[in-house]
C-alpha cells in the first residue's frame, strides 16, 4: 500500500473544492476515499491487469515504456500525469 503524503492529500482535497465537487466530507473521510483510490489503482491486481493488457497489444515493452504509455493515456484522458 502506497501511503499518500500530506501535501498530496491537501492538493486532492483542494482540487475537489476548486472544481465544485458537491460532497459533504471531513478531512479524514476525504483522505480515506483518496487512499482507497490510490490502493486500488496502484495495487497488484490493477497493475498486473494493465501490464497484461499492454503485453497483449504489444509484447516486449519494458516497464518504463509501459509507464510512459499509461502516463500519456492518463494525461490525455484524465488530465493528469502518472
Amino acid at each position: 500500500m502506497a501511503v499518500l503524503s500530506v501535501p498530496e492529500l491537501q492538493a486532492m482535497r483542494q482540487a475537489c473544492s476548486v472544481n465544485g465537487i458537491a460532497v459533504n466530507y471531513n478531512k479524514p473521510e476525504a483522505n480515506a476515499v483518496f487512499q482507497a483510490i490510490e490502493d486500488t489503482m496502484r495495487g497488484a491486481t490493477v497493475q498486473n491487469a494493465i501490464s497484461a493488457a499492454i503485453d497483449g497489444a504489444k509484447a516486449g515493452l519494458t516497464a518504463a515504456q509501459k509507464k510512459a504509455f499509461v502516463t500519456m493515456w492518463a494525461r490525455i484522458k484524465l488530465g493528469v500525469d502518472g
